[in-house]
């Protein structure tokens, strides 16, 4: 059975402190300690610590609150309870957790290994455990550091069982499915009860598996997939295989009929490229002329912003008047300031959960003697937290402020594990004199993914407007 945990109220209840014995513990699932698969288990001595031993019993019926295997992940010096197949785990499940902070004799880690007998089983090879079919065993998926990678995840629930002609237990796939060479599984053994009955094991005669069956090797791609991985070659799609063909620029892949192959990009099964002239433009055959006296080529705007149709004279420029771009004398070079800030790249730390950034490397402090016009750039990049299971995008907004107030925003996103370059440019106002405050601000946006902000840089050209 998989599961996946949100960490959640912990009721304590220590049986024993020596790292030799159990802490036994109810785990439940919570919105706080639960993202996409997994739920964090906070707590002491188990936390910076990979070498533990944890098993965990399902309180709740599996089949119908949370129907997958689940296991436990070290990350970021933290245990997690998660769904091996990486399903979202529910909130509001229960779970005994028992904890041994160190290996021993009746607590261990086992690999699985490629060279174990039989093809769907792995067999433990234990003092507690050979020749002693009345054991009580309970088995938990482990993925740590030392036994940490993307093919050595079992998405199957395993169980384990005694062979009585073997004398000795098993792990193996409740479905028959045949094991990863290298998943590992925690092991806790208890011949006392103090565990309670057997929950995933079963006892009898089993017939021992060909020891020279050969398990199947993960590493191999398939499907549409060829060679392995990390780097397999598409062969197909959906089943339907790829030809090999080098395509030439601007070519598309095609059905044949037995094969997607290159082949040129035409708007039917055998019929030529079509064309059509649109606005200021004209077709003859197959060559376009623009037509430069048509309205396509008179802008009558600048980023959606009308232009004035007033002449304008010698020497003047374009300039914003709070409606419209108008022409307008041209002030002094002299009268005219630029700040400019180079943020070198600093990075932040991780900002979350509706919380407010100010990128202090990229603001201003402007001192005005007179009304003047502020035209204002910055740029950042954005990037997401590093995730590993599924998380969702990261979202806020690249905020532009001025005494404390929102003048100008920009949406700010990322996919996670990736980074994205914003910027605001020439953003402009008018302020009265005094001292104003510019800040460059990110705003989180809650209920995503956490975000980083990198400082590029910001400048702003002071205006005179009297």
């Amino acid at each position: 059975m998989k599961s996946r945990i949100i960490l959640g109220s912990i009721i304590a209840l220590v049986l024993a402190v020596s790292s030799g014995s159990a802490q036994e513990f109810t785990f439940t699932t919570t919105t706080a300690n639960t993202m996409s698969s997994k739920s964090t288990i906070d707590m002491a001595g188990l936390n910076n610590n990979p070498q533990a031993i944890i098993v965990a019993t399902p309180l709740d019926d599996p089949a119908t609150f949370n129907a997958h295997a689940i296991g436990v992940w070290y990350y970021s010096g933290k245990w997690n309870i998660f769904n091996t197949d990486h399903a979202v785990m529910p909130v509001g499940l229960h779970f005994k957790l028992q904890v041994f902070l160190s290996p021993a004799v009746n607590q261990f880690l086992h690999i699985v290994s490629g060279a174990s007998f039989g093809s769907v089983r792995s067999y433990i090879d234990n003092p507690a455990l050979s020749n002693n079919p009345n054991a009580i065993v309970k088995i938990l998926q482990n993925h740590a550091p030392d036994n940490r990678s993307p093919f050595k995840l079992n998405p199957n629930e395993a169980h384990v069982e005694y062979d009585s002609a073997a004398g000795k237990w098993f792990i193996q796939n409740v479905n028959g499915n045949p094991l990863f060479p290298n998943t590992a599984y925690n092991i806790a053994v208890n011949n006392s009860g103090a565990f309670g009955t057997n929950t995933n094991t079963k006892v009898g005669s089993v017939t021992p598996k060909d020891p020279t069956a050969i398990l199947p090797d993960p590493n191999i791609a398939g499907g549409d997939l060829s060679g392995t991985y990390p780097n397999p070659t598409v062969k197909g799609l959906q089943g339907k295989p790829i030809s090999n063909t080098t395509p030439q620029i601007g070519q598309i892949l095609k059905w044949t009929g037995t094969e997607w192959a290159p082949a040129n990009n035409d708007n039917g099964i055998g019929e030529a490229p079509r064309y059509h002239a649109g606005a200021g433009l004209s077709l003859n055959g197959t060559t376009f002329s623009a037509q430069n006296a048509a309205p396509m080529w008179n802008a009558n705007q600048i980023a959606s912003r009308n232009i004035a149709t007033t002449a304008p004279a010698t020497g003047q420029v374009l300039v914003w008047n709070g409606t419209e771009w108008a022409p307008s004398p041209t002030p002094p070079a002299a009268l005219i300031q630029t700040l400019f800030k180079n943020g070198n790249g600093q990075m932040s730390g991780q900002v979350g959960f509706g919380n407010t950034h100010i990128i202090t490397e990229l603001s201003h402090s402007v001192v005005l003697t007179k009304k003047s016009r502020l035209v204002i750039s910055g740029s950042i990049d954005v990037h997401t937290m590093t995730c590993e299971l599924w998380c969702t995008a990261s979202e806020g907004l690249f905020v532009i402020k001025i005494n404390g107030n929102p003048v100008m925003s920009l949406r700010a996103s990322a996919e996670m594990n990736t980074k994205r370059s914003l910027t605001i440019s020439n953003f402009m106002i008018d302020l009265n004199p005094g001292t104003h405050e510019i800040e460059f601000c990110i705003i989180h946006s809650p209920a995503t993914s956490t975000i980083k902000v990198q400082a590029e840089q910001s400048s702003i050209m002071v205006i005179p407007l009297e």
